[in-house]
């Protein structure tokens, strides 16, 4: 199983993203699960103007529908993630949300799928991105 995060659903809904592609090989063929924080993040976006979505409880019936097409669950928040993420802000300098789903990763040792780079900088995640998932994925 792997974890993805909020880079994966921006691609796996744009049709022209540069990743939208393999993103959906991705969600065809691995047991996937969504961070706890991707929900939130993908709000927050929108209600800053960062996201535009014409009209967004369209858009999150539209999302639930195609979790559950690709049989993608969504994990569940748990304390231990966040005493982890607060770890990994203070000693990696990631984002809020970065270091939420790092930590779930970390914390359940799973695969997190993403373009970010900025996840290599974190010891001992394992951490793919979505252009390595083809050789790779026969390890998750």
């Amino acid at each position: 199983m792997a974890i993805v995060e909020t880079d994966f659903l921006i691609a796996l809904l744009n049709e022209e993203d540069r990743l939208h592609r393999i993103y959906i090989e991705i969600a065809e063929e691995d047991n996937l699960t969504l961070s706890p924080y991707t929900l939130i993040e993908v709000e927050m976006l929108w209600l800053s103007r960062r996201l535009i979505i014409e009209d967004y409880e369209a858009f999150q019936r539209h999302l639930n529908d195609l979790l559950e097409y690709y049989s993608i669950t969504l994990m569940t928040d748990k304390p231990r993630y966040h005493a982890e993420a607060h770890r990994l802000r203070r000693e990696n300098n990631l984002t809020y949300f970065d270091s939420l789903h790092a930590a779930a990763a970390l914390t359940e040792d799973l695969t997190l799928i993403s373009s970010d780079p900025i996840y290599r900088r974190v010891e001992n995640l394992k951490h793919l991105h979505p252009t390595e998932w083809r050789g790779r994925r026969q390890y998750l």
